[in-house]
């Protein structure tokens, strides 16, 4: 009898010690990534990894994995299965369009699994779309260029002429306009979305035509090396850029998907999450500008802080008509104001924009 005691107490002993030791990690999340470019880029796809850090720091996430340069479908699809059967991630976010029919077809194929989707604007029961107004902080960017430029010619390199950049395109042009009527923006487009020597030479290119500020919606920080050297205004995109042109930055339009990242795991780790499409405003904390104040002055200042204030507030609605294209037709009525349903079909330049599409 003793020794059946002992042998009891002794698996007790054992049971507990291993409780002790289990590890838990099973019970959190392992969330996937997908990226179509490279963490390094200072751009796109860094701004997203920053959004990974700070959920991979979640009490309720195991481990964050991701995959960059990701973007044909295939390649989409083999990096998704890899996430779910090798890396058994739950949550995939895919952080690009150019990865929508993959995660669209994987959902399907994986029910049990969610996704988020980048600015693809659909849903399914698994798949959730997210994106943000990025034309809003745009606007505010095209005062601060019309404020500083001296010879009124302004550059702006695209990536393509698709509805996202004409949108923000249109509505830099339009704050440039709210300030400096006599300006004019001039844009080349490099059609890609990443393409270093070619954002270079277009750089190189707007510059010779007279323009002494450069914007572009790019990912490579050529524009603000070349702008330095020329000593000309540059504003950046999808990070702050001010390292590269430490004397001639003028602000960065940046993306800040932690929050968005954030909420979503902590509903899906909840059991509460729901399929969604979300066109964040400013209300979302998905975008900012870096500080620029300090190269501005006081009434130049008021002028910039007026119009936040009045776009946060909704008292402004940037594409409220009368616009018309630089083609000199109307577009939007007197007192008219785009749907969110007409800004994302915006397939025109707006009046004040120099330049043409469909030109290669």
């Amino acid at each position: 009898m003793k020794k059946m005691l002992l042998i009891l107490f002794v698996a007790i002993l054992m049971l507990v010690s291993a409780c002790k030791g289990k590890d838990n990690s099973n019970d959190k999340l392992n969330i996937g990534f997908i990226y179509v470019g490279t963490v390094a880029d200072n751009g796109w796809t860094y701004a997203h990894s920053k959004g990974q850090q700070e959920v991979s720091e979640m009490e309720i996430v195991n481990e964050t994995f991701y995959y960059q340069n990701i973007s044909t479908r295939k390649r989409t699809e083999e990096v998704i299965d890899e996430l779910i059967n090798e890396k058994n991630c739950k949550m995939i976010f895919t952080t690009s369009h150019d990865h929508l029919e993959a995660t669209l077809a994987k959902a399907k194929e994986y029910p049990d699994v969610v996704f988020e989707n980048c600015s693809g604007f659909v849903k399914t029961d698994n798949v959730s779309s997210y994106f943000g107004k990025i034309y809003k902080p745009w606007y505010i960017a095209g005062q601060l260029a019309g404020i500083k430029t001296v010879t009124n010619k302004i550059g702006i390199l695209s990536a393509h002429q698709i509805n996202e950049c004409l949108r923000i395109v249109n509505a830099f042009t339009l704050g440039v306009k709210s300030v400096n009527p006599d300006a004019v923006v001039k844009v080349e487009f490099t059609h890609s979305w990443c393409a270093p020597p070619k954002e270079k030479t277009l750089s190189e290119y707007l510059i010779s035509q007279g323009c002494d500020v450069l914007a572009h919606d790019t990912d490579s920080s050529e524009p603000e090396i070349v702008s330095e050297k020329a000593g000309v205004w540059s504003i950046g995109y999808n990070s702050d850029k001010s390292k590269f042109a430490p004397d001639m930055h003028l602000t960065s339009v940046i993306w800040n998907w932690a929050p968005y990242y954030i909420e979503r795991v902590n509903k899906f780790a909840k059991g509460v999450w729901q399929p969604a499409i979300t066109w964040g405003g400013y209300e979302t904390d998905m975008f900012g500008l870096t500080p620029f104040r300090d190269i501005l002055k006081p009434e130049e200042a008021i002028i910039i802080d007026n119009t936040l204030e009045k776009i946060k507030s909704k008292e402004l609605n940037i594409f409220t008509g009368p616009i018309y294209d630089n083609k000199g037709n109307i577009r939007v009525k007197e007192g008219q104001v785009l749907t969110d349903a007409e800004l994302l079909k915006i397939d025109w330049l707006v009046k004040g924009v120099d330049g043409n599409l469909f030109e290669q």
